[in-house]
């Protein structure tokens, strides 16, 4: 009758196969040897069970498919119960052997389907176990993701402080070397003022050593020739300078006698009075300059007014008109 109904109404076959595939799996195997028998009991072979495609592909499972390839090796083995013409016996005993055989068969297969829950059961378990592995290493992976990102984030925060740390020291010694090259500069500044400075002096202290040397060489000759005015006063003894001359020659400036005449007239009259032996007749005819030095002299009472000027000028003027 099931199999009359899916080979006739068509338009409702889906609909059985899904109701088929609702069962329990031993009405499943029931149906399937319903529907063997059904096509080897039919002679020209009978059309084949609808095989539903799609959604409907787990009505013909691997395990059914191997139940009915044994189903056609017992019924090829055993007799058929259904021979027409058999006694209730002979029925009944090819009926137990098909029994007994469905029954092995039924025991193999509740092994097996024992044995494949168990296999599913465990590949389920490692299925679970994969899933929350997986799981564990997404949560463990984004973690490890979010930790290498903050460590990313506090590298480049700690990157940017330390740069701008060592960019404001740059700055800082940048400052520095700045007021530094500053301060140099001032300093060779200063230092280039005390250079010139110093070259202005150096030039005035040799300037001032060239003076002192002539003032040396000066007085090495004022001595020189002191000491042959000694000599020349000690050699003729018996006669000696008036006191006026010689009192005039060491009281008197010989600037104030030279300023109204000309050096050679003061040089030959204080030659004449410095000389000894020399008198009216020896002494060189005075000119203006000796008129106005006499007259000054004349009027010139009190010769101790006179001792403040310069007697070391005097003499040495003296002295180089006498050697002229």
């Amino acid at each position: 009758v099931i199999w009359a109904t899916l080979e006739n109404e068509l338009p409702k076959q889906q609909r059985y196969v899904e109701a088929c595939q609702e069962l329990s799996f031993a009405s499943q195997q029931a149906v399937m040897m319903i529907a063997q028998q059904f096509r080897d009991m039919d002679p020209e072979g009978g059309s084949q069970p609808p095989t539903p495609s799609g959604g409907a592909s787990g009505f013909r499972s691997p395990l059914i498919s191997g139940a009915m390839a044994d189903r056609r090796r017992l019924n090829s083995d055993l007799p058929d119960f259904l021979e027409v013409g058999l006694d209730a016996e002979s029925r009944f005993r090819r009926l137990k052997e098909h029994y007994i055989m469905l029954k092995e068969d039924q025991e193999r297969w509740e092994e097996e389907r024992a044995s494949l829950r168990w296999e599913v059961e465990a590949e389920r378990g490692k299925r679970q176990e994969a899933e929350e592995a997986e799981r564990m290493a997404r949560a463990e992976l984004r973690l490890a993701e979010e930790v290498r990102d903050r460590g990313k984030e506090d590298q480049r925060a700690i990157f940017e402080i330390r740069l701008e740390r060592e960019v404001a020291s740059c700055r800082e010694e940048l400052r520095l070397r700045d007021r530094e090259a500053e301060a140099l500069r001032e300093e060779l500044d200063l230092a280039r003022v005390q250079a010139k400075t110093a070259q202005r002096l150096a030039s005035q202290l040799e300037m001032f050593k060239k003076k002192i040397e002539e003032c040396q060489s000066w007085k090495r000759e004022k001595e020189d020739l002191r000491q042959q005015l000694d000599e020349l006063m000690s050699s003729r003894p018996g006669r000696q300078r008036p006191k006026s001359q010689s009192t005039w020659i060491q009281d008197l400036d010989l600037d104030d006698f030279l300023r109204g005449g000309s050096c050679s007239e003061g040089s030959h009259w204080s030659a004449s009075l410095l000389l000894p032996g020399s008198g009216a007749a020896t002494t060189p005819a005075p000119g203006p300059g000796f008129a106005l030095w006499l007259g000054s002299a004349d009027d010139a009472l009190d010769l101790a007014a006179l001792r403040h000027r310069g007697i070391s000028a005097i003499a040495n003027m003296a002295l180089g008109g006498c050697l002229e």
